[in-house]
C-alpha cells in the first residue's frame, strides 16, 4: 500500500488511542455486570439455568476476546492514530483485525440464538416456535456464510495483512470495506426482525393494554442494539472516505464492540427483576396481594390449542417451577393463560417470606 504525503496543516501526531480504548472496555464491563446480575438472579429465584443462559455466557466471552483485540489494534497496531505516524504498524493491525473478524462474527449469533431461547422459554406456544425457528435459521445461516467469507476474502488468506507490510506480496482480495458495510447492514436487518419477533405474540395475550405495553417495553430493549448496529455501519461507512485508515478505523471498531456489548446487556435487563424483587421487596407490591392474588386465569382458547400460552417462569412472568402446574396439566384443566397482575414476579424467597 503506497501512501500519499500527509496533508498540509495535519499533526501526524495525535493520538486518539486512549479515547479508543475507553471507548470499547466501558460497555465490555457493563456487559460482565449484567451477565453477573442475570446468573444472580437466576440463582435468587431458585431457577436452573437453560440454553439462553448458557450461551449468553457464551456471548460475554466472546465479547470479552473482541474488546481484547481492539484495544490490542490499538496499542501495537496503531488504531487510533494517523497513518502517516511513525508508531503506526498496517501488517500488524490487519492481522489483529483478521481474527477480530471470526470473533465478532461469532458473537454477534450466540446473542441473537440467547434471545431467541428466552423467547422460547417465555413464549411456548408450538405455532410461535415456527418464526423462532426461520429467525435461528436466519442468525445461524448468516454466521456460516460470514465465516467462508471472512476465510475467503483474500488468497492467499495471509494476503489480507501482507499487502500492507510487503511490498513483494501477491495476492488478491474482495472490496474488503464494501464487505464491512454489507455485513454491518445485514446483521442490523436481522437485529430488527428479532426484537419485533415476540409483540404480536404479546398483544394476542388476553391482558389489560397497559401490561401488554409494559411486557412490550421489556422486550422492546433490544431496540438499542439496533440502534448501536446503524451507528456501526455509519461509522464503516466515514471509515471508507479517505486513507487515513488507522484514524479512521477507530470510529468504526469502537461501535464494532458496542454493539455486541449493548446487545448482551439488552438481552440481560428482562432477567433481573427476581433480583431487584430481593433486595427491594417493598418496592414491588406488599406481600398480602401476592399471596393471595398472585395469578388469574385467562381463557386462551379463542387464539392457541389446547396446553399452549404463556407458561409460568422465574424471570419475566413470575412464579417458581413447583408452585404452578404446566398449563394443560390436570391442575389446570381449562387450559388458561396464567398472568400475573400488575406483571410482578414472584420468587421461592417471596413465598417462604410471606408463607
Amino acid at each position: 500500500m503506497q501512501l500519499t504525503d500527509a496533508p498540509d496543516g495535519l499533526d501526524i501526531y495525535e493520538d486518539h488511542r486512549a479515547k479508543v480504548i475507553a471507548s470499547v472496555v466501558a460497555p465490555a464491563i457493563l456487559a460482565i455486570i449484567a451477565v453477573g446480575l442475570r446468573l444472580c438472579a437466576r440463582t435468587v429465584s431458585k431457577a436452573t439455568l437453560d440454553w439462553d443462559d448458557y450461551l449468553i455466557v457464551l456471548a460475554l466471552v466472546l465479547n470479552t476476546g473482541n474488546c481484547v483485540i481492539n484495544v490490542l489494534i490499538a496499542k501495537l497496531g496503531g488504531m487510533g492514530l494517523h497513518v502517516w505516524n511513525p508508531e503506526v504498524n498496517l501488517e500488524m493491525m490487519f492481522k489483529l483485525v483478521f481474527v477480530m473478524e471470526f470473533v465478532y462474527s461469532s458473537t454477534i449469533p450466540a446473542i441473537k440464538m440467547s434471545v431467541l431461547m428466552f423467547y422460547r422459554r417465555i413464549f411456548p406456544v408450538h405455532r410461535f416456535s415456527y418464526a423462532l425457528y426461520a429467525c435461528s435459521f436466519l442468525a445461524l445461516g448468516w454466521f456460516i456464510g460470514v465465516m467462508v467469507v471472512n476465510f475467503v476474502q483474500c488468497f492467499p488468506y495471509a494476503y489480507f495483512w501482507k499487502q500492507y507490510g510487503d511490498s513483494d506480496a501477491k495476492g488478491k482480495c474482495i472490496a474488503v470495506e464494501d464487505y464491512f458495510m454489507g455485513n454491518g447492514i445485514a446483521e442490523a436487518i436481522t437485529d430488527f426482525i428479532i426484537l419485533v419477533t415476540p409483540f404480536y405474540q404479546v398483544w394476542k395475550l388476553q391482558m389489560p393494554t397497559s401490561q401488554k405495553i409494559a411486557v412490550s417495553a421489556i422486550f422492546g430493549l433490544g431496540f438499542f442494539t439496533c440502534v448501536a448496529g446503524a451507528l456501526r455501519c455509519y461509522a464503516v461507512y466515514l471509515m471508507n472516505k479517505n486513507e487515513d485508515i488507522t484514524w479512521n478505523f477507530g470510529r468504526g471498531f469502537i461501535w464494532s464492540s458496542i454493539e455486541p456489548s449493548c446487545g448482551i446487556i439488552s438481552a440481560c435487563l428482562p432477567t433481573l427483576r427476581p433480583l431487584l424483587r430481593h433486595f427491594f421487596p417493598t418496592a414491588f407490591g406488599n406481600s398480602s396481594h401476592q399471596k393471595s392474588n398472585e395469578f388469574y386465569p385467562l381463557s386462551d382458547r379463542a387464539n392457541f390449542g389446547p396446553g399452549e400460552g404463556l407458561a409460568p417462569q422465574n424471570d419475566i412472568r413470575g412464579g417458581s417451577s413447583d408452585s404452578s402446574a404446566p398449563l394443560g396439566s390436570k391442575q389446570d384443566p381449562n387450559h388458561a393463560i396464567m398472568v400475573r397482575q400488575e406483571f410482578r414476579f414472584s420468587t421461592k424467597l417471596d413465598e417462604h417470606e410471606h408463607a
